[in-house]
């Protein structure tokens, strides 16, 4: 009997203690200031933002994403999806150890990532360049 009330407990325990854990891993969209960075600039993403992740997928206007491949939740690819309905963006997806932890929309007339090659991760570390008509190239 004592052991069946003390498994009761911890389930119990573990039932309240469960979604104070799974609300630190919410996704969350993140603002980046790109309008800062003047043309010719060299610059890395990471000094930007600088939340902890390993690597950056961007998304460019009309595209289709495979989110199996990127363990995307659906709730997060619904509000992506509806964002590359709209020419004017591209989506940055930032990942820690392939898991998505936040994502940022840019406008393309501030810095237009479009230009970059489909469908690859690049590092944090990696170094972009603004161009003089504001498109991001892979340095």
């Amino acid at each position: 009997m004592r052991n069946y009330n003390l498994s009761k407990i911890i389930i119990s325990g573990i039932i309240i203690i469960l979604p104070f854990i799974s609300c630190n891993n919410e996704i969350k969209e993140v603002n980046l200031n790109l309008s800062g960075l003047n043309m010719g600039t060299e610059f890395r993403i990471d000094t930007i933002n600088t939340n902890d992740w390993d690597s950056l997928f961007i998304v460019k206007p009309y595209a289709i994403i495979d989110s199996n491949k990127y363990n995307i939740p659906k709730s997060v690819l619904k509000k992506i999806e509806f964002q590359t309905l709209f020419d004017g963006y591209c989506s940055l997806l930032f990942f820690k150890n392939k898991q998505l932890i936040n994502y940022s929309f840019i406008p393309r007339n501030i810095s237009d990532f479009s230009q970059i090659k489909e469908g690859s991760l690049f590092p944090s570390h990696q170094i972009y360049k603004l161009n003089d008509k504001r498109l991001v190239v892979i340095l």
